[in-house]
């Protein structure tokens, strides 16, 4: 009984911790039933849980998780969130396209754009803190109108979008790299490994990294990259994934001034 009342107490305190999510669960019913369920569709389905189904359930379990926690993280890492809703928003919509119209890459033609936005929204409160950069949000901007523009007049919708590709792992890339500067020339009393902007930043920089070469390879050599390619990139999709959720995590930990705060 002492520990039931402990675990319904942690649960009622919002603590970020498994007895609290597991408490937190009769009181939200849809949580279980609708994890249950996308389990048993993918196992019916595939007779397998294959990369996939892995990647898309482990990405909704973080995203629910986060959103019953979603006022005690600053309003930074609610970008972050918004973010992956919108990824495994637009990863389901990729799949049925796949199987219905054989082609997917329209939905990763309107990828680029949105997460260039997001991600210009992240890094620009986290690159400037104390206030707003106009020649940082010029340069979302210009991003945003050129991916937009490769879709209309370089590479059409039934191509891979490996240009905007290259344009928001460049813009990631290059955005990690002047955070990891900010962070060494300006350091607080946290250690790097507890603050939640190192494994964004960390996640960020290894997976676009990957993404740059791979996609880079693929505008060069003008054909489809070996399978594996591929796959490794989704088996990577399951670190960053993870590293996401450890940042917006740590976040909660944070006892900022503001709810804009970096973590």
């Amino acid at each position: 009984m002492n520990l039931l009342n402990r675990v319904l107490q942690g649960a009622l305190d919002n603590k970020f911790d498994f007895f609290g999510y597991l408490a937190l669960m009769p009181r939200y019913p849809l949580i279980l039933v609708s994890s249950v369920v996308i389990m048993f569709i993918a196992i019916f389905i595939n007779q397998a849980i294959d990369l996939l189904y892995l990647d898309l359930c482990l990405l909704y379990l973080y995203v629910l998780t986060s959103i019953i926690y979603l006022k005690k993280i600053p309003r930074t890492y609610q970008y972050l969130l918004l973010m992956l809703m919108s990824v495994l928003a637009l990863e389901i919509a990729s799949y049925f396209m796949a199987v219905i119209y054989r082609n997917n890459h329209p939905i990763y033609h309107l990828t680029v754009p949105v997460q260039i936005g997001v991600f210009g929204l992240i890094f620009r409160k986290t690159l400037f803190p104390k206030g707003r950069n106009s020649n940082y949000t010029f340069l979302i901007v210009c991003l945003i109108l050129l991916s937009l523009l490769n879709s209309l007049f370089l590479q059409d919708l039934s191509t891979a979008p490996s240009y905007g590709m290259l344009l928001l792992s460049f813009f990631v890339i290059t955005s990690s790299l002047f955070q990891f500067k900010l962070m060494l020339t300006k350091p607080t009393h946290k250690k790097l490994t507890l603050r939640a902007i190192f494994w964004f930043c960390i996640a960020s920089f290894l997976f676009y990294t990957l993404t740059f070469v791979s996609f880079g390879l693929h505008a060069i050599l003008l054909e489809d990259l070996p399978q594996f390619v591929f796959d490794f990139i989704m088996w990577f999709n399951l670190v960053l994934y993870f590293l996401y959720f450890v940042a917006i995590y740590l976040s909660t930990k944070s006892k900022p001034l503001t709810n804009d705060a970096v973590g």
